[in-house]
């Protein structure tokens, strides 16, 4: 039993500022990721292909689907964290840590981490139901999205997506989580990096993988 992780491809803001709702389309380069990605994940034995609703992910979504003869199923709850005022600022320019000062306290005009945690919850049930039917589901979404997906299917809490043991996905990467029945319940019990984008920093650890931008 598995599913396919996937974050979007690159866009211009991921490296300069907060991205969080803010839907941008993928750049040249990012356009070109999800094409190779496609390519790469063809023999993959994927069913369903889930994404979130901005653009960015679609976009990178849309050609994997297109690859194996599917549509793409938007899931609003995969969308990217919502930075509200913080949205736009660039990186470095106000520095702060989401984890301390917005673990429980929504960012001004927008979401706390745990907020997330809570809308991916049906999202987490659902990606269980589809591996312990058989489904091979691929799923793209967004760095904070992502980071908490694997955590929660692991049966980890919020504390274990934020520590340094979670995995930081990078512009289009795609990680195959492998389940195993625990209790009667499909439990994520393995990841492995199945494709990064040439130049990607690529290490043993799934959980060493280096990320920035939303």
């Amino acid at each position: 039993m598995r599913l396919i992780l996937i974050r979007h491809a690159e866009t211009d803001g991921n490296k300069t500022h907060y991205v969080g709702r803010e839907d941008l389309p993928l750049n040249a380069t990012g356009r070109a990721q999800a094409e190779a990605l496609a390519r790469a994940l063809a023999r993959d034995g994927i069913d369903r292909v889930l994404s979130s609703p901005l653009q960015r992910a679609r976009a990178t979504a849309a050609p994997l689907a297109a690859m194996h003869a599917l549509a793409v199923e938007v899931r609003a709850g995969l969308v990217e964290i919502d930075y509200g005022e913080l949205q736009g600022l660039a990186k470095g320019a106000r520095p702060f840590k989401l984890r301390k000062a917005f673990l429980t306290t929504p960012m001004p005009g927008g979401e706390s981490l745990a907020d997330v945690w809570r809308r991916l919850t049906p999202i987490a049930e659902e990606l269980k139901a589809l591996v312990a039917a058989g489904t091979v589901p691929a799923v793209v979404g967004h760095y904070w999205s992502n980071r908490m997906l694997f955590a929660m299917l692991g049966g980890g809490d919020l504390e274990s997506a934020l520590g340094k043991g979670g995995v930081k996905p990078a512009n289009a990467s795609a990680y195959a989580v492998e389940f195993a029945v625990l209790s009667g319940q499909p439990i994520a019990v393995a990841s492995k990096l199945l494709h990064a984008p040439a130049g990607a920093r690529r290490r043993n650890s799934a959980t060493d993988q280096k990320a920035t931008g939303s």
